[in-house]
Parts: structure tokens; C-alpha cells; sequence
């Protein structure tokens, strides 16, 4: 898989809890509750997907 196709899935990854936030507070008002909440699957997300690719490359380069 290219770095391209890699940075795009992890951006939309980060990007699906982030826009329901915005709709959220758009819709019902800011509370920090579903903030707070977004932004930290935002972030597990993000730290998790770049573990597992992390993870994968290393395997790719001990196998060539």
C-alpha cells in the first residue's frame, strides 16, 4: 500500500470523530463532555493506527 493511500485512511480515521463534533455542537451547543470525548478517539485512533502501520513496515522489512 502507498504512503498516499496510508495518509488518506488515517486522516479520514481522525477526521470521523472530529465532524461529529462539530455537527454536534452546531446542532445542540458546545459541552465538553462530547468534546472531550471526540477529540479522545480522535487521538486513540490516530496513536493506534500509526502503531499498527508502524507494526506492519517493521514485519515488511525483516521479511525482505
Amino acid at each position: 500500500m502507498s504512503k498516499n493511500v496510508v495518509s488518506a485512511l488515517l486522516a479520514a480515521l481522525i477526521a470521523l470523530p472530529m465532524y461529529y463534533m462539530f455537527w454536534s455542537m452546531f446542532h445542540w451547543g458546545f459541552e465538553t463532555t462530547q468534546f472531550l470525548t471526540a477529540l479522545g478517539i480522535g487521538v486513540a485512533t490516530f496513536v493506534i493506527t500509526l502503531v499498527v502501520y508502524m507494526l506492519v513496515s517493521r514485519q515488511r522489512q525483516k521479511a525482505v
